[in-house]
């Protein structure tokens, strides 16, 4: 895991003075890849995380997150569920696959490290 967010972190670049942002891939997390898109950019403004995926669509990835709302009062973000892929965590019993090095960039990328 620690190689793994060694690598991701060598990735991260700022797209704004405020927000920091990482383009991830399937291709790069192979089977740990915890989403049905092909590829997201995994966000930071300030404790919200959330990832945006190749259409622009951007879900919460945390609670900060979900609970932002829009000037309507609805969620400002989509739900992670949408693109948060499931996997068969025992026989018969449906779980959704580790999150741990998409969160652990976000965090990376609020701390600005």
């Amino acid at each position: 895991m620690k190689k793994l967010l060694a690598a991701l972190l060598l990735l991260a670049t700022a797209c704004s003075e405020s927000r920091e942002a990482n383009q991830l891939t399937r291709t790069q997390l192979g089977e740990k890849w915890p989403f049905t898109v092909e590829s997201v950019t995994v966000n930071s403004d300030g404790p919200a995380y959330t990832v945006t995926d190749p259409d622009g669509r951007e879900y919460a990835l945390n609670g900060t997150a979900s609970s932002i709302k829009d000037d309507e009062g609805k969620p400002a973000y989509a739900p992670l569920e949408e693109i948060w892929m499931k996997e068969e965590i025992a026989p018969g019993v449906m779980g959704r696959k580790d999150l741990g090095a998409i969160t652990a960039l976000a965090e990376e990328l609020e701390h600005g490290k």
